[in-house]
């Protein structure tokens, strides 16, 4: 069973260079490898790096406070921003906030635009799957920012608090 968490002496700043596989369960690793579904062990977050430096994005952010934790910022945020097609787009040190916000801020300017788009729109649009949506539309009604009046497929969202 793997708990999560880094395995002694792996450290968030250790993950950044290339280090040794000290894997939760090594024979679960090893069959993962030997089938095919990893190509080497000790070697993804510095490939998680060095991808998202040559697709001119932040680096990842670790967090191992709690559990381990890999953010990906993804470009295209903003008002001016192309819709996230899946292509490389650069970001700026001002578009780092956290990818939550991100998700929820392009979901409020997708909603100005249109207030009657569907979960499975807005996944299209921005990228992420139906569930991902429905967990931050969530979000923002409990926070009181959005509600949807009418029925589920007819209904429309009002944007309450423009945060």
């Amino acid at each position: 069973m793997n708990s999560g968490r880094l395995q002694p002496p792996l450290t968030v700043e250790k993950l950044r260079v290339a280090h040794p596989s000290l894997p939760g369960n090594p024979l679960l690793a090893e069959s993962m490898y030997l089938l095919r579904y990893i190509e080497r062990m000790g070697t993804g977050t510095v490939d998680m790096i060095r991808r998202c430096v040559d697709a001119g994005l932040a680096e990842p952010e670790f967090d191992a406070n709690g559990g381990f934790v890999t953010r990906i910022e993804r470009g295209g945020v903003g008002p001016d921003a192309a819709p996230f097609s899946g292509s490389t787009q650069e970001t700026t040190q001002e578009d780092r906030g956290t990818t939550q916000e991100t998700t929820q801020e392009r979901i409020l300017a997708l909603l100005r635009e249109d207030p009657g788009l569907t979960r499975r729109a807005l996944a299209t649009r921005i990228g992420i799957t139906a569930d991902g949506v429905k967990y931050h539309l969530d979000k923002l009604r409990n926070a009181g920012r959005i509600r949807h009046v009418g029925a589920t497929k007819k209904g429309h969202w009002e944007i309450l608090n423009d945060g």
